[in-house]
């Protein structure tokens, strides 16, 4: 039998490992254990129905530098991630070449008014 690693028995010492583990040396957990060392944030897993349910908290999270997991069944199925880059800020095309807008631009008009009303137009 494969003697533990360092790892394991200092957390066998420590309390133990989580119910289900029998080693932190496995291929999985040793990834995880990489991604630590490294000091990259560790992702967030949520369900499917929890994404659908507070997508707009998630994007904001994920905005603010966060990565989010979305799993469907328990098998992760997309990524949340920050854009990297946004781009400049759009500019107006000023396609309609509208230099000026009316004071009264949004009246009410007699004629549309009277075409709701059931009324006739004159």
């Amino acid at each position: 039998m494969n003697e533990p690693s360092v790892l394991d028995r200092s957390l066998r010492a420590a309390g133990g490992l989580p119910i289900g583990l029998t080693s932190l040396t496995n291929p999985p957990l040793a990834s995880i254990l990489v991604n630590l060392t490294n000091e990259q944030p560790m992702a967030h897993f949520v369900t499917l129905y929890e994404a659908k349910t507070h997508l707009s908290g998630l994007v904001d999270r994920a905005a603010a530098g966060e990565e989010i997991v979305i799993a469907k069944n328990g098998v992760p199925q997309a990524r949340l991630v920050p854009l990297t880059s946004r781009g400049e800020p759009r500019k107006p095309a000023n396609a309609m070449r509208i230099r000026r807008i009316a004071a009264d631009f949004d009246a009410p008009d007699p004629a549309i008014d009277a075409l709701f009303s059931g009324g006739e137009t004159t």
